[in-house]
This record gives C-alpha cells, structure tokens and sequence, in this order.
C-alpha cells in the first residue's frame, strides 16, 4: 500500500516538474511571463456551450454616435471585438454586454497587463454608441454575435493585457480567460 503511495505521488510531482519546466521554457522563449489558461488573441475558449474570442484588438481613437452625430473620442484608447458563439444545436442563449456591467447586470470585464496596471472600461455616456458595440442579443442555436469592448489603453511598456470576462453575460458561470498581444508600434501617432 504504502508502495502504491509512494508511486503516485512520485508520478505526480514529476508530471508537476513537467508542466512547469514549460511553463518556464515558453516564459524563456518568448521574454514574457505566460498567462495559463488564458486563450492568445483569435483562439476560442469554452464554457458549456458558448465559446468566446478576441476578433481584433486595436489601439485607436473610437468612433462614437450619439444624438444622431459622430465624432471621435478624445483619447487614444484600446478597441477590443469579441466574437461570442453559440455551439448548442437546440437552445438560445441571451447575451448582455461586458460594456454595460453595473450594480444590477454584474456581467464584469476586467482587463490588466502584464506589468500589474488594471485598464478601466471606457463608456462615453447614456445615448453614446461606439460603433460595433451592442448592448444585448440573443444567439440562436449554431449562430455567432460580436460585440465590442473600449477600455483604457495600455502603458506601452505592457507586452500583453488579459481579459477576464465574466459567463454571467451568457447565463453562465466562470469566466472566459484571453489574452491580447501589444505592440507600442501599433500605438497611432499622436
């Protein structure tokens, strides 16, 4: 018995020395920490029968209509489309906004880099609307919407921001983890 023990647990820790030896070669390789469980931009991840992805991802001014006028934002800000995709071949689900979380609708976005900064989501008033952003859909059965989330844009010294996107804005729980790349050079010119 205490043989079998043994064997399991010497198993386990090299399985555990395994995953961390690449764990530190793709931190090694690519001169930056690794998000585990974060999808890189254009994977999909999954919870139940929604799978989510980053679209695009751009740092840029915004366009945003509001009173039947566009005009662009002030700041140069960071303009993140999300695909999110039914899978299931027989029901609904309803979608409410990452934009639009408050007290009443805790559908939250959290997006942070890879230095520690935390990017507050950008919203540009009540009767604003940034073009591609919804505020609510239904997905039908096999049927993909996109949405698009504004927030602050990253310090340039930021090598990625992840996303941490609540699945309660599908009804669901957990949360869908991404990963975004930055390139300062994308940064427009000021």
């Amino acid at each position: 018995m205490c043989f079998v023990v043994f064997s399991i647990a010497f198993v386990a820790i090299k399985l555990i020395g395994a995953i961390q030896k690449d764990h530190i070669a793709e931190s090694s390789a690519t001169g930056r920490s690794a998000s585990p469980g974060y999808a890189k931009e254009g994977d999909w991840q999954t919870i139940g029968n929604i799978r989510v992805r980053v679209g695009s991802a751009k740092v840029e001014k915004v366009s945003v209509t509001e009173f039947r006028e566009s005009h662009t934002s002030r700041d140069t800000l960071l303009r993140v489309t999300i695909d999110i995709e039914n899978l299931s071949q027989n029901k609904k689900a309803d979608y409410r906004s990452w934009q639009w979380a408050n007290a009443f609708l805790p559908t939250t976005a959290e997006c942070k880099d890879d230095i520690g900064n935390h990017y507050r989501s950008v919203k540009f008033g009540v009767m604003a609307k940034v073009d591609g952003a919804i505020e609510g859909d239904s997905i039908y059965p096999g049927k993909r919407i996109s949405d698009t989330l504004i927030f602050e844009h990253p310090v340039a010294a930021a090598k990625y921001v992840t996303l941490d996107l609540s699945a309660g804005a599908v009804g669901l729980t957990g949360e869908f983890k991404l990963r975004i790349e930055i390139d300062p050079h994308d940064y427009p010119k000021e």
